[in-house]
């Protein structure tokens, strides 16, 4: 089963982060609340967690790109 991973938002007024570095590469297994990427929103910066284990099968956003809050960043592949 696949998991899709999207652009989390922390605040009511939260357009869009931009995802400053990936802690994980595709490929990497991955347990429940192993940290994904970070993200800065509004001069914020904090750690997405991984919401399952399983494998980071691939990365659609890169570090470095803004992105609109609820969009697919990442897919996860489950065991």
């Amino acid at each position: 089963m696949t998991v899709n991973i999207k652009m989390p938002k922390w605040e009511l007024t939260m357009k869009e982060g931009k995802i400053t570095r990936w802690f994980k590469q595709e490929g990497d297994s991955v347990e429940q609340g192993d940290d994904l990427f970070e993200v800065e929103a509004k001069n914020i910066t904090r750690k997405v967690e991984s919401p399952t284990g399983g494998v980071l099968s691939q990365i659609l956003i890169l570090a470095g790109k803004k992105v609109p809050v609820k969009v697919v960043v990442a897919f996860l592949r489950e065991p």
